[in-house]
């Protein structure tokens, strides 16, 4: 058997550490393809040194909710880089076919905006993130040099943050004054600061979700006492056919003036969420809005490691920490088990915080009152 010279085995170690630091790996994202990814370990150090003024490029690839889930690790690059500028990349492609039934999957997900225009609410969450000088709309994955941060964001810098860490961190520097401003005019405008108001949000499982609200509205023990928020988008999901004239509609809520960065302040001021699997779901869980989510087999069975993973600590650290399968659930023992025992809770503090209405135990009954 040959044995190997040193010489040799010097020049393989040399072309292992070089291969290391500038060899190019082929990744393929859903349905867009096979995407080239240089590795940038040395162009992040040397340009932080000698070229700060030169953009790194990161490419935001996926929907909102990606977005969102993405930014703590940009930040934590800032951090590590701090001299470096910063240019982001979200998803942008005009030419993109949106197909309802599907959601929008791996398409652009715009919004109707005022006067039939649209609108890119990732470029509405990014407009005022200050650890980003540069943020553009385009296809991240069309180019070599963007750095497409799922996988291998976490393989570098650790797992998502936790919804405590993330709000903490993050909200400050997505949220302005007037983000908190609007939203508390629209809850005072609408009479909404002693409700109990739930948000429904119209996308996956909306059959289960609809049924849900259906049930909600049916029992009039709470009647005066409940107010419902309608969401969804008439452009990238079916909206199904329900009843609002007891609900405030805000689906397409871009065209009823208010922009998502408002949306969020109001979720934050919920009392329950109510959905399925999307942006405002990641969203809720962030921000620890009671959340009841009907979730699906590809949020549940994902790898830990894989892109946009739904990270068990997104529920562990809510209200309600049961997880709900889509497939299976019964809308109405959610409500009798979760829901109901919840509102009465509400109902029995706001008694005795108020002191005004007398509100007893004995009156929150069964479905349908009494």
């Amino acid at each position: 058997m040959r044995r190997t010279r040193p010489i040799e085995r010097c020049f393989s170690r040399l072309r292992g550490l070089y291969d290391r630091l500038f060899s190019v790996r082929e990744f393929q994202i859903l349905n867009r393809g096979t995407v080239i990814l240089k590795n940038h370990y040395v162009d992040d150090f040397l340009g932080n040194l000698f070229w700060p003024r030169k953009p790194k490029q990161i490419g935001l690839h996926g929907g909102l909710g990606d977005v969102l889930l993405l930014l703590p690790f940009i930040r934590l690059y800032r951090m590590k880089y701090p001299r470096r500028k910063i240019q982001v990349i979200y998803t942008d492609v005009r030419t993109d076919r949106i197909d309802p039934k599907t959601y929008g999957l791996g398409a652009t997900r715009l919004e109707q905006g005022p006067e039939g225009t649209v609108v890119n609410p990732t470029a509405d969450i990014l407009e005022n993130v200050p650890f980003i000088d540069e943020k553009k709309g385009g296809d991240p994955t069309q180019a070599d040099d963007y750095w497409i941060p799922d996988s291998v964001f976490r393989r570098r810098w650790g797992k998502y943050l936790t919804p405590s860490e993330y709000s903490e961190l993050l909200f400050p520097d997505i949220f302005e004054e007037g983000d908190v401003k609007s939203a508390s005019a629209f809850f005072e405008a609408h009479g909404l600061r002693d409700k109990f108001v739930i948000a429904f949000h119209f996308r996956r499982a909306a059959d289960k979700i609809a049924e849900l609200y259906d049930i909600i509205n049916s029992d009039v023990d709470s009647r005066g006492h409940v107010k419902c928020l309608c969401l969804g988008s008439s452009r990238n999901q079916i909206v199904p056919a329900i009843d609002m004239s007891h609900a405030i509609d805000l689906t397409d809520n871009y065209a009823k003036g208010i922009p998502l960065r408002t949306l969020y302040q109001i979720l934050m001021k919920c009392r329950l969420f109510i959905g399925g699997r999307g942006s405002l779901e990641h969203f809720c869980w962030l921000a620890r809005v009671p959340s009841i989510n009907f979730m699906d087999e590809h949020a549940l069975g994902q790898d830990q490691n894989a892109f946009g993973t739904w990270i068990p600590e997104f529920w562990m650290q809510n209200r309600f920490t049961e997880v709900i399968h889509a497939e299976t659930a019964v809308p109405l023992d959610v409500y009798e088990r979760l829901i109901r025992p919840f509102y009465c809770e509400w109902r029995r503090l706001a008694r005795k915080d108020s002191r005004a209405e007398t509100v007893t135990v004995h009156e929150c009954h069964p479905i349908g009152g009494v």
